[in-house]
């Protein structure tokens, strides 16, 4: 597995071509070439098709490696697997540095979820191990997490968060009733347990015809 090929040298491209082309490589401090057979798998975090039209990654190497290239979206645009990797990340740490298991507060579930995360899978893992090592409970607060990260800058947000979330709920709810209702308000503020005046208020609220 060859990590950050986007970022490798023009030497270390041409040694690497002339082994796939070659099938062989020459051992440090050997005379000879030794033939090999192997399959070789890569990753960059720059795309190689703008590297190769900027003369930055040779092309040759490019068509020798994408037989199967595979795209991972980068964590922000799949929210949902954050926490399975924290849980994974956290059992992980928590093996290797002879803790308890370990588990977020909801509020810390929260600003993971919604950090855009620009170091990726890396810095959530580095994030993790940190806090395992330093974190003095078994329930990881918001707080735990270091001042020199974003993360921090969330707490503020939480509570914006969270209300936003519970508006959100509460349109579901009301959009729902009227669905059952037919569109009969009445009913549908019966259905709520809310005055009928109440119902207007929130259909104006949530901008609900």
């Amino acid at each position: 597995f060859l990590d950050e090929i986007s970022d490798t040298t023009p030497a270390f491209q041409a040694r690497l071509l002339r082994v796939l082309q070659e099938g062989e490589i020459k051992p440090v401090g050997s005379n000879g070439s030794i033939k090999v057979n192997v399959r070789v798998i890569s990753a960059g975090n720059k795309p190689l098709e703008h590297l190769v039209s900027t003369k930055l990654f040779r092309a040759d190497l490019y068509y020798r490696l994408a037989v199967l290239p595979l795209t991972v979206p980068p964590l922000r645009e799949r929210r949902e697997d954050i926490l399975l990797l924290v849980g994974y990340f956290l059992e992980q740490c928590a093996k290797k540095h002879g803790r308890e298991p370990m588990h977020l507060s909801s509020d810390a579930q929260t600003a993971l979820v919604h950090h855009s995360w620009p170091g990726n899978v890396r810095e959530l893992e580095n994030l993790i191990e940190r806090v395992v090592v330093t974190c003095p409970h078994s329930t990881i607060e918001v707080k735990d997490f270091f001042s020199d990260h974003p993360l921090q800058t969330a707490k503020s947000d939480l509570s914006a968060i969270g209300k936003t979330a519970r508006q959100e709920a509460e349109r579901s709810r009301i959009l729902q009733a009227l669905r059952d209702a037919k569109g009969d308000k009445t009913r549908a503020a019966r259905a709520l347990n809310i005055s009928r005046s109440s119902l207007y208020n929130k259909l104006r609220d949530y901008h609900i015809s």
